[in-house]
């Protein structure tokens, strides 16, 4: 489950995601994360990273840059306040 908040303006937050507790470990975080982006996209909004995992994810695949937009928030700098 990728939990998400549409904000206006082509962003959306991308705000948490959950993965069952039987299919960590394979894959399925990045797959459903790899997959909203791929939807983001297509559809031509600008994602902000509010997760952890989703932020994290972005920065090892950069093929995604053009989706990405950090001038809001994102988990790690909320995580510091």
């Amino acid at each position: 489950m990728l939990e998400y908040t549409l904000v206006g303006n082509g962003d959306i937050w991308f705000e948490h995601t959950h993965v069952p507790v039987m299919l960590r470990g394979q894959g399925a975080g990045a797959a459903l994360v790899r997959a909203a982006l791929l939807k983001a996209r297509e559809l031509g909004w600008r994602v902000i990273p509010r997760c952890a995992f989703v932020a994290d994810y972005v920065q090892r695949h950069p093929e995604f840059a053009d989706v990405i937009h950090f001038d809001r928030p994102t988990a790690s700098s909320l995580a510091t306040k």
